[in-house]
């Protein structure tokens, strides 16, 4: 089966379709600017900061030195490994960030929830084509794709930024390759999952079993294994060069070298001595007893494997089927004994379940195999090519706006009296400063906080909770091209103490051109400054905030250029 019928082609469009807008609902539901970067997505996006601001993976311009200075910070919590030359390497993989950077590049940090969202579309499209590819019946095929997309762990990750979705996409994307007889190309796809998530070396079993199913003898099968493995070496031997440059060793991983502290002192540490787990106990955790348990949240993935037992009645399929399903058990193996499990790692294990599974609802899609014949109108294609052209002119003219002080915070220099803040919490798209984490000490747009003056709220000002300390914030924000004119807001919201008081100076390059008390709150203050003195050259653009007396006032300030 080495050709790919176009209406097999088309259904896997509109598959990919109904996943969407079975996602769409939940993130739409969910969304607030930034919040989707929990856990390593914010990580994930420094890299990709790190790579568009400084042209390098090395960290130490993006991740707060600050968390190393403390007592104590352990492998799991570092998100840097330390290089051969005492470089910040990405603890995480940097793969998927480089290969999304044109959304990053085109739609700001907005591109990564998009990114996140095609790749679980993706998945669930592939693993439609896959279990087609195999000789399931199209519409069962179909049916179980969405069943499993719809009941698996796809809608809450979809709001995310993961690695994870990404090498389940190469990997699917490599079985079908295979499965259409294109062992070359399966096989880059292969490497090319490796050097983005090691563990994906699990896969071996199932490109086996699809080449064996693909081949059908041993001649045809050793030639195959040939061309695959001839396919994965080079992105695999890239991958080994790239650990002997940063690490000194093509063996040693990012994951071999975490920067941690122990008592104090700075040393490197290793997430293979976090698969502490007894085998028996994660084993049981993971499919009986946790939250979010193999067997019963997702009970219709776990049921969808029984599809093995039909297929090991044809010669032809036995393969395919062991494969998959050693495949399906070595990945929850592996991780039943790892510290820190999480569902979405086992993305191949869901997208697997559907092979067998549209094997084993065949009998009822074959009554309705005519229904693979649906087409898409031009008029729907005529649509999303306007779409994707309105999308582009929108950034186009996105990135023509004039500059708002509270769209570029994660390029401003953030201080708390004599010292710079180093950490920018992308989830919460602020300045952690030292002394305080809670939301309310943090300086930026943080969406968790809701502002309002005289009832209304406004999200999107920049906010300056008074820090614990009380010293004074500065936000210096370098090179801004400044026009005629500057309007600025600023003012103390509703939740402000009535006695708080701040002392506010604008300030471009050193010279005050604003000096304002605030003194009240629920007003939001807007004045308009005359800066065409400074337009000849970028200037640097300051924000003092001078708490004055002992209440914490809840200032927000934002300002625009204006032509």
């Amino acid at each position: 089966m080495t050709d790919v019928p176009a209406r097999h082609t088309r259904l896997g469009w509109l598959v990919g379709l109904a996943m969407l807008l079975l996602v769409l609902p939940s993130v739409i539901h969910r969304y607030t600017p930034n919040t989707w970067l929990i856990g390593d997505g914010g990580f994930y996006l420094n890299m990709q900061k790190s790579i568009a601001w400084y042209g390098t993976l090395d960290q130490s311009h993006v991740h707060p030195r600050s968390w190393f200075e403390g007592h104590s910070l352990s492998d799991d919590f570092s998100n840097v490994s330390l290089g051969r030359r005492g470089e910040w390497w990405p603890k995480h993989g940097y793969v998927m960030p480089i290969v999304a950077l044109p959304f990053y590049a085109t739609m700001g940090v907005f591109g990564s929830l998009v990114f996140n969202v095609g790749a679980v579309v993706l998945m669930i499209a592939l693993a439609f084509l896959l279990a087609r590819a195999t000789g399931a019946a199209p519409v069962a095929a179909a049916a179980t794709a969405l069943g499993v997309g719809a009941t698996g762990p796809f809608t809450d990750y979809a709001y995310n930024f993961s690695n994870d979705g990404f090498y389940t996409v190469l990997i699917l994307g490599g079985l079908l390759a295979l499965a259409h007889g294109k062992a070359g190309l399966a096989g880059v796809l292969a490497g090319v999952a490796v050097w983005t998530k090691i563990t994906c070396v699990l896969m071996a079993p199932a490109f086996l079993g699809v080449l064996w199913w693909q081949a059908g003898d041993v001649r045809r099968f050793a030639r195959g294994l040939g061309l695959l493995i001839i396919g994965a070496a080079g992105p695999i031997v890239l991958y080994g060069l790239c650990n002997w440059f940063m690490f000194g060793s093509p063996w040693v991983t990012a994951y071999q070298r975490v920067l941690v502290v122990k008592d104090g002192l700075k040393t490197v540490a290793s997430h293979t001595d976090l698969f502490t787990e007894p085998f028996k106990d994660g084993l049981k955790k993971i499919v009986f007893e946790s939250d979010r348990a193999l067997a019963t949240t997702y009970a219709l993935s776990f049921l969808c494997w029984l599809g093995v037992l039909p297929m090991l009645a044809h010669r032809r399929e036995r393969g395919l089927a062991l494969g998959v399903l050693v495949t399906a058990a070595v990945f929850v193996g592996f991780f039943a004994k790892f510290k820190f499990y999480q569902d979405r790692f086992l993305f191949p294990y869901f997208t697997l379940a559907v092979v067998p599974g549209a094997h084993l609802v065949g009998w009822a899609a074959r009554a309705l195999d005519r229904a693979s014949g649906l087409r898409i109108p031009r008029q729907a294609l005529a649509w999303g090519v306007g779409l994707a052209l309105a999308l582009t002119a929108l950034s186009a003219l996105w990135s023509r706006r004039t500059f708002r002080f509270s769209e570029r915070l994660e390029g401003a220099r953030v201080y708390l009296g004599g010292t710079r803040c180093d950490y920018f919490n992308n989830m919460r798209w602020s300045w952690e400063c030292p002394g305080g984490r809670d939301d309310g000490d943090m300086l930026g747009r943080n969406a968790n906080q809701k502002h309002a003056f005289g009832g209304v709220e406004l999200p999107d000002l920049v906010t300056a909770h008074a820090h614990p300390t009380m010293r004074t914030r500065r936000v210096v924000f370098p090179a801004v091209a400044l026009t005629d004119r500057l309007r600025v807001r600023f003012g103390h919201d509703d939740e402000s103490p009535p006695t708080a008081r701040t002392e506010l100076r604008v300030l471009i390059d050193g010279e005050v051109v604003l000096h304002a008390a605030v003194d009240s709150r629920g007003t939001l203050y807007e004045t308009v400054l005359d800066t065409s003195a400074w337009r000849s050259a970028p200037r640097d653009v300051a924000w003092e905030l001078v708490p004055v007396g002992r209440d914490r006032g809840r200032l927000a300030f934002d300002g625009w250029t204006e032509r």
